[in-house]
């Protein structure tokens, strides 16, 4: 909660101040998937793999059309982790090190890439505003109806403290969220709802997803920045998704 008002300060203000928090946020993410990596057994190329998690997150606020760009970076990334193993003695490790160091910047950078992008389109500082909002209304439905009525198991083999009912809350109040939100960026009733809902699944798909990979890694979080709440990664699992989403339904309907 203490964040909120940094975020939306950034959010609204753009410029150097927007960059500079993306930056934060995608080397702080970055790392924290590359120590689950690591944790899983894997030698990701850290430093590699870190700094295109950065450019490639924060590449659209200084170029609206940066998809050409993010390929030639990950081709680049392709070709350069696979050499990093070439070395002696990497071959141990190569297979799953490599496939680790590409990850990171597929998973984290062009994830938080899209909600980057997804600020430069027009009124892009409200879109990304009902991407946070929407986001933040899923996990706040899903924590408190889970807390207060969860019964039925969701996903135990993933999560095990994830229910039916916290997943209902959750989506019931991001629909919600997004009825009261969304027009602010011209989507109509309906299309309110439906993205709020739509937000609402992808917030789940998010947490799911990340969820799986400490599961695998066998740790309880990505990392200890936000005390008693884990890693940034853990916070930002679910906008992950949320961002992109929102991305191509602003695109699909004519506002990018």
């Amino acid at each position: 909660m203490v964040g909120i008002p940094l975020v939306l300060a950034a959010d609204f203000a753009g410029g150097w101040a927007l960059g500079a928090l993306i930056a934060v946020v995608a080397s702080v993410a970055g790392v924290e998937f590359y120590g689950i990596m690591r944790s899983a057994g894997y030698r990701p190329a850290f430093l590699l793999g870190v700094a295109c998690v950065i450019v490639i997150a924060v590449l659209p606020l200084s170029n609206p059309s940066p998809q050409n760009a993010w390929i030639f970076i990950l081709l680049v990334l392709l070709a350069l982790g696979g050499l990093w193993y070439l070395a002696p003695g990497g071959q141990t490790s190569a297979l799953g090190g490599w496939l680790a160091t590409v990850a990171g910047p597929v998973y984290v950078g062009l994830l938080l890439g899209h909600l980057s992008l997804l600020r430069t389109i027009p009124e892009g500082a409200w879109w990304v505003l009902v991407a946070l909002v929407v986001t933040w209304a899923y996990d706040t439905g899903a924590y408190a109806a889970g807390t207060l009525i969860g019964r039925r198991p969701f996903m135990q083999h993933i999560s095990p403290r994830k229910t039916l009912e916290g997943v209902a809350g959750g989506l019931i109040l991001s629909s919600l969220t997004g009825l009261v939100a969304v027009p602010a960026v011209g989507l109509g009733g309906w299309q309110s709802v439906l993205l709020g809902l739509a937000g609402g699944l992808a917030a789940q798909t998010g947490d799911l997803f990340e969820s799986m990979l400490k599961r695998q890694a066998g740790v309880k979080d990505a990392g200890a920045i936000v005390p008693g709440h884990g890693g940034l990664l853990d916070r930002i699992d679910g906008l992950l998704f949320v961002g992109a989403l929102t991305y191509y339904v602003a695109a699909a309907t004519g506002h990018a």
